[in-house]
């Protein structure tokens, strides 16, 4: 919740450089993306979804590491034949944390926005800015 709570601070005006912001988007940009194991899962397509609109609004160095780390975990996992070519499995061999609620069409759903914040989000941090020559 620490994203929604952040994302929505940002959406109603707060301004990035707030304590509660910033601490919030360093601690997002150090939960990198990772499936983890069976028995210690970090998959979490919600928080992934979230985090990426806090980190690329907040601006900063954590976003280019944290997305990397999005775009590695999420290619290297996505179904690549048969039936289900392009989505992602919600259950796997780490499940998702809401993957068995959600199932294959929101993890997908959410891993394509999540993967897309940075074509579709003016961030906050530059907004006003006068374009660079």
């Amino acid at each position: 919740m620490t994203a929604v709570g952040a994302l929505m601070k940002l959406h109603t005006g707060t301004p990035v450089t707030d304590p509660g912001v910033t601490e919030s988007a360093r601690l997002l940009a150090a939960l990198k993306p990772a499936y983890g194991t069976p028995k210690q899962r970090t998959r979490d397509s919600y928080l992934w979804y979230y985090s990426s609109q806090v980190l690329v609004h907040a601006g900063g160095a954590g976003w280019d590491p944290w997305y990397g780390s999005l775009v590695d975990t999420l290619s290297a996992t996505q179904e690549t034949s048969g039936p289900a070519t392009g989505s992602w499995d919600p259950m796997g061999t780490v499940p998702d944390r809401w993957g068995e609620y959600g199932g294959r069409l929101y993890v997908t759903t959410l891993h394509l926005l999540a993967l897309e914040v940075p074509a579709r989000h003016l961030p906050t941090y530059s907004a006003g800015a006068k374009p660079q020559p």
